[in-house]
Parts: C-alpha cells; structure tokens; sequence
C-alpha cells in the first residue's frame, strides 16, 4: 500500500477498534456493525488485491464512516432492559398455536412451490429475463416475504422462549431456496437475522445451544456458496467467499474512476447527478455500462456500496450528508428497539433493517434499497395484521 493508504486505513482501524472494544463487540448495535464491516470490507481486503485502490476511496470512505458515527457519539439516555424475567407482551389463541406448530411443513411446501414457479417462468434468476408480467412484484412476494413470514416464527420463539433452533432450520432452507437460484445473499441475511433475534429473546443461550448453531451454520454456508457457483456455472472457490464483501474494490471502481481518470472535484463530483438527470441514466446503468462497459444486455449489476452511489451523484460532501442521516436513522430505531423489545415484531423489523445496512454499505444505496425497505415493511405489517385476525392479542409487558 501507497503511504496516503496506510494513512487513511491506520485511522480506520484505530477507530473501529476503538468502537468495538469499547461496545464490547455488540455486533447489534449499528455503529458496531458497521465498524466490523469497515475491517472486513475496506481495510483487509487491501492485502488481498492485486492492485491499490486510490487514496480517496479510502478517504470517501473514512468520510462516510465517521458521518455514520457521529449521531452515535452524542449523549443519549442510556438503554436499559427491566431487570428480571419479561413476558412477551402478547397471548395467542388455540388456532395461532396450531399454526405455529406447523410452521415448518407450511415453509417447506411454499418454498418448494416457490423454487419451482421461478425456475418455470425465469423469475429472479441471475442474468435471465422473466418471462411474466409484474415479475418484480411477484418476484419481491417470493423472496422479501417468505423471508419476512419465515423470521415471524420469531413471535412464538420470544413467546414461549423454546424452538429458536427450528427457526435457525427453516431460515437456512431460505438460503438454500436461494441458493438454488443463484443467490447466496440469503446466507447473509440468515447469520444477520439470527444473531439480531438471539440478542432480543427473554434468555440467555447455554454454551452448548451456541455451539449447536454454530456447527450448523458453518458447513450449511459453505454449502449454500457452492450451490450457487454451480448454478453460475462458477470456478470459484469456497475460500473466495470474503472476495464478495470486498467494499473497497467496490468503492473504488467508482472513485477512481472520476477521481483519477476524469479529475472530477473529489468535493461534490461536479454534482455528476445532473447529469445523469439530463442523459436519463442512474448510477447503476452508469457504472455497469460506462464505467464497467458492460454490454447493453447486462441485467444484474455489479456492487458499487453505497458509499460510490452517493459519490458518484453528490461527491464526498454527499457521503457525509447521507451516511450522517443514516446514523441518526439506525441510532433512533437501534433505541426504539430497545424500548420496545418485548415486541417481536419490531424486533424482526430492526434485524431487516441491519440486513438492508449490509447491502448499503457493501453493494449500493439507490431505489432498489429503498423499494427493499418499503417491501419488508409492507410484509411485516401484513403479517402482523393476519395474525391480529387469526388471534394474536397485545398485552401489557410485567416483571417480577
């Protein structure tokens, strides 16, 4: 590395090491999270790249980064849970239980009728056009909700503290549906979504139940990347695995590209957003056809962070804006949480939002993130309301 690199990354780590070890490695807590990312995404993968990424994608970065942080380092009421044992403050009736019960076999059976629809009609597979109408809608109903139905298992898990391991079983056959298809963003969303419920439960998993878990996701991971080179017709090895949370190559496809090549204003990009206002482009065609000269047929594109996103459109003076009100967003739900964490349903809504955090700093920010968030939204909201009308009833959380 170049000495302006080692610079901007010493900063980095001291910072996110600081984080970490004074959050005691949380990795609920959003400022922690995003401090793991910037090791793992932005500052290790320096080693393993061939070439150097410029200078001032790690500095858009570190700009980023410290933006994100900033609403965390302001004094706030210190959150707390009650001492003692909470009840779940909800009751269901005979029929919700029944269905709980055959929670796994209902999952089975829609993922298995779901994998096939998609397969039948190219729906949602890597590079290939669907060959129905509304495939987007459809397509987001078959992922973002079944993902969305599967975590609400959740409800009875914090209910009756027991069958968090069954919950673990049908979200890994998620990853594996994905798989399947070509995606391993489900194995992600899976590692995230557990360890964001586990952290909101009314117990304590023994050593045993952990290791447990653990012996079951790691082989499961593994397995679910090589399903989907298979389906890619990919060489790559398990091992590159990490090559896929490189935030910094990332970041500097679209960095470097206006930085270096174009000598654009490293401040406000030039407001390059006009610009692709006036050639009625977005980021994302921008990056993979121009920037990547990707072909015209090129359908799925490539990861930018969302970090090169906001770049690309407003500069660094931009990332700092966007990623500042993204810490007071994650701050504020990270406490509403918190407040409210007998409620299994903003649980299940504050572990999505984590996921969609992951995609934000390592794959992009733009309307398919934010059709994303309105998408989980919109399920868990329906689901909540179908189990309301099946018999789930609120009541008031006690403590004793």
């Amino acid at each position: 590395m170049v000495i302006p690199n080692i610079i901007i990354s010493t900063v980095i780590v001291f910072i996110a090491l600081y984080k970490l070890f004074t959050k005691k490695f949380d990795i609920v807590k959003p400022d922690v999270y995003i401090s793991i990312i910037a090791l793992v995404s932005f500052v290790l993968p320096q080693f393993a790249l061939e070439i150097a990424v410029s200078w001032q994608s790690l500095l858009v970065f570190l700009i980023g980064y410290i933006a994100f942080l900033l609403p965390f380092s302001f004094k706030a009421k210190k959150i707390t849970k009650p001492k003692g044992y909470i009840l779940s403050s909800y009751k269901l009736n005979p029929l919700l239980k029944i269905i709980f019960r055959l929670y796994l076999p209902l999952i089975i059976v829609i993922l298995f009728y779901s994998f096939e629809f998609r397969i039948t009609n190219l729906l949602g597979l890597p590079g290939v056009v669907p060959k129905i109408p509304y495939a987007g809608i459809i397509f987001y109903f078959l992922t973002t909700g079944i993902f969305t139905l599967i975590c609400c298992y959740f409800i009875y898990v914090k209910k009756y503290n027991k069958n968090f391991l069954l919950l673990v079983i049908m979200l890994i056959l998620y990853s594996i549906y994905q798989s399947l298809l070509g995606w391993r963003q489900g194995a992600f969303d899976t590692i995230i979504i557990i360890v964001i419920l586990s952290a909101c439960l009314n117990f304590k998993f023994s050593k045993l139940k952990k290791i447990t878990i653990g012996l079951i996701l790691t082989p499961v991971i593994f397995v679910i990347i090589k399903f989907q080179n298979t389906f890619r017709g990919s060489d790559s090895n398990l091992i590159d695995i990490w090559d896929r949370l490189f935030g910094i190559r990332y970041l500097d496809s679209i960095v470097s590209f206006f930085s270096t090549k174009n000598d654009s204003d490293i401040l406000f990009n030039n407001f390059f957003y006009f610009n692709l206002v006036d050639s009625n482009t977005n980021t994302a065609d921008y990056h993979n056809h121009i920037i990547l000269g990707g072909s015209i047929d090129f359908i799925n594109g490539a990861a930018r962070t969302g970090f090169g996103s906001v770049f690309m459109s407003f500069g660094i003076i931009g990332v700092f804006v966007c990623f500042y009100l993204l810490g007071i967003y994650y701050k504020k739900i990270y406490e509403y949480n918190f407040k409210n964490y007998t409620n299994g349903f903003i649980n299940i809504f504050y572990g999505i939002n984590i996921i969609i955090l992951q995609r934000i700093l390592i794959e992009q920010l733009d309307y398919g993130v934010i059709t994303h968030y309105i998408a989980s939204l919109f399920f868990i909201y329906l689901i909540y309301r179908l189990f309301k009308i099946i018999g789930l009833k609120y009541m008031y959380a006690s403590n004793y």
